[in-house]
Formats: structure tokens, C-alpha cells, sequence
């Protein structure tokens, strides 16, 4: 047996307990592959969850009372939009004349 050079330098945790070793061959490479085994570290998640409608006068409505306005309904978007329309329609014309 030989140091095996690791690829992921600093990514092997050394407070695991480590199962079932493999080695294996593929006529270019050898390869190990080890199984390691954490304890349990999920953090304990709460209760709380908020329902969200979407809708048509308002984006969204959030059960917990927050509204999140529709920024297409805006006065400064339908003007934007509106120019952008007559932009692009006089862009067209000037494509079928050439």
C-alpha cells in the first residue's frame, strides 16, 4: 500500500465514521470510493407556513396579510409598453420598404 492522492483536497471529514471501502480498476485509473456516516445535523424546522393567492388586481396575497403589488398594472409599465408598440410597429414598416 501507497498515500493516495485526493483530487478534492480538504473535502474528506475526519469526525465521520467510515464503512465499506472499494477499490476498483478501469484499465486507466484506480479509483476508492468509501461510504462515511455523519450524525444527524438537521436543524429543527417550525410550524409556520404562509398560503400565497395569486391574482390578477394584486400579484400575490400572502395569508399573514402582505400584498405584493402588480408592477404590469402600473401606469409608467402601460406607457413603456404603449411606446415600445408603436416603436416596433414603425421598425416593420421600415423592413417592408427596403
Amino acid at each position: 500500500m501507497n498515500w493516495v492522492r485526493l483530487a478534492e483536497h480538504g473535502r474528506i471529514p475526519t469526525n465521520a465514521k467510515y464503512m465499506n471501502p472499494r477499490i476498483s480498476f478501469d484499465r486507466l485509473n484506480w479509483w476508492i470510493s468509501v461510504c462515511v456516516e455523519f450524525p444527524d445535523c438537521r436543524e429543527i424546522l417550525n410550524d409556520d407556513g404562509v398560503g400565497i393567492d395569486l391574482g390578477i388586481k394584486e400579484l400575490a396575497v400572502c395569508s399573514d396579510g402582505t400584498k405584493y403589488k402588480n408592477s404590469n398594472k402600473s401606469q409608467k409599465i402601460k406607457k413603456l409598453e404603449k411606446q415600445k408598440r408603436r416603436l416596433q410597429r414603425s421598425i416593420s414598416r421600415s423592413y417592408e420598404k427596403n
